[in-house]
């Protein structure tokens, strides 16, 4: 990770809010960890040096590669990126009811019970496809 190019330049607010996620460690593990490598990036409003910055990889137990995007995020995005997930636009994966399928099962349930029965079983549903 030659030539770093992203400064950390955390506000008094920031610095707070993080030493209180780091302190009382009833956050998930993701965000303790980020929160600490911001607070080291920071070192108290002065920055540090590339040098200094892989020593500390080893003082949070985590990758290079790590401290180089939690800074490329907090210069691009934010606090609140570098912290929290991104939020999915879509499901992983699509429904398999849409809401057609859903009003044909619901017609289905309020229809008339196959003879003999008391009623509906997912069979009777599949076969009144």
């Amino acid at each position: 990770m030659k030539g770093m190019k992203y400064h950390v330049r955390l506000t008094e607010t920031e610095r707070k809010r993080l030493r209180e996620i780091t302190k009382k460690g009833n956050r998930p593990t993701r965000q303790i960890i980020r929160a600490n490598i911001l607070l080291c990036l920071d070192g108290n409003g002065t920055g540090r040096p590339m040098a200094e910055q892989e020593v500390m990889t080893k003082e949070c137990g985590c990758q290079v590669s790590l401290v180089y995007r939690v800074g490329k995020h907090y210069e691009q995005e934010g606090i609140e990126r570098v912290l929290n997930r991104k939020v999915r636009q879509t499901p992983p994966v699509p429904p398999i009811v849409t809401g057609e399928v859903e009003a044909k099962i619901i017609a289905l349930c309020f229809g008339e019970l196959p003879a003999g029965y008391g009623r509906w079983t997912l069979r009777f549903l599949q076969a009144g496809r």
